[in-house]
């Protein structure tokens, strides 16, 4: 998101928390939808297309739910991930996406950048905080997704 987009955003997100006392995504389409509303050009309001975006975004949340099970005991290992062949984004089997090198590395690369993203969301809560304990854990949380992380960057190298 460009920054001015971001400043507006945050601008009209806080007006939406101050107006009622909290923020939910409905509440941020309904301020949003008429055409002078700050953020209304971020949104797709063609029903045809935004109805179908969003039974992508269904379908997207569906095939995230489905795992592997073997001899009739479920394990919380995704059974399809998400890559990307010759610019298509697709779901791949994961037992098939861990025996293609450039897919495995895919896999690794997006698993790299969500250990990095929980880093920086909990680097921001110790901004905030200012409970002693609360800071000591969210530290040492860190800590072992930097060891993580680190791993996951020594099989990507």
């Amino acid at each position: 998101m460009k920054r001015q987009i971001k400043e507006v955003a945050s601008a009209e997100i806080n007006r939406i928390y101050e107006t009622f006392g909290r923020v939910e995504p409905q509440t941020v389409v309904n301020e949003s939808e008429p055409i002078e509303a700050p953020l209304h050009g971020q949104f797709e309001w063609d029903d045809t297309v935004a109805g179908n975006a969003y039974r992508c975004h269904q379908a997207r949340l569906i095939i995230r739910t489905v795992t592997i099970s073997k001899d009739d005991a479920v394990d919380d290992t995704p059974a399809y991930v998400a890559v990307e062949v010759d610019g298509e984004r697709f779901y791949e089997k994961t037992e098939v996406a861990v025996t293609k090198p450039d897919l495995w590395a895919q896999v690794m690369d997006e698993t790299y950048a969500k250990l990095n993203g929980f880093k920086k969301r909990l680097r921001g809560l110790l901004d905030v905080e200012e409970d002693s304990e609360r800071v000591e854990v969210t530290r040492r949380v860190i800590r072992k997704i930097d060891q993580a992380a680190n791993l996951v960057g020594e099989i990507r190298a």
